[in-house]
C-alpha cells in the first residue's frame, strides 16, 4: 500500500450527494461514503466525511446554492464545505 511504501499520510474522503433530479446518477452517495468510510477504517488511514457535511447544510440549503452545474459539481460555497470538512478531520 502507498502509505508503508511511500511513507505518506493517506487521506479518504467521501464524495458530496448530486442533485437529486439528475436522472444519469446512481444515487448510491450514502452507500459509497461509508464504504470509503470502511476502507479508511481498514486501511488505518484518515477519513473526512465530506458526504454528512453536506446532507447538514442541504436542511437548510437547497443543492443548486452549493452546486456550479447543479448537478454533481460543486460550486465555491460547495468547495468551500470540503475545506470545512478537512479541517474538521482528526487524525
Amino acid at each position: 500500500m502507498i502509505k508503508e511504501r511511500k511513507k505518506a499520510e493517506v487521506i479518504l474522503f467521501s464524495s458530496f450527494p448530486p442533485n437529486n433530479d439528475w436522472h444519469y446518477g446512481s444515487h448510491s452517495m450514502e452507500l459509497y461514503a461509508e464504504a470509503t468510510k470502511q476502507a479508511a477504517l481498514e486501511a488505518n488511514c484518515a477519513y473526512v466525511d465530506v458526504y454528512n457535511t453536506w446532507k447538514r447544510v442541504l436542511q437548510r440549503k437547497d443543492q443548486s446554492s452549493l452546486l456550479g452545474n447543479n448537478i454533481n459539481h460543486p460550486n465555491d460555497f460547495g468547495h468551500w464545505l470540503y475545506e470545512l470538512s478537512f479541517e474538521a478531520m482528526t487524525f
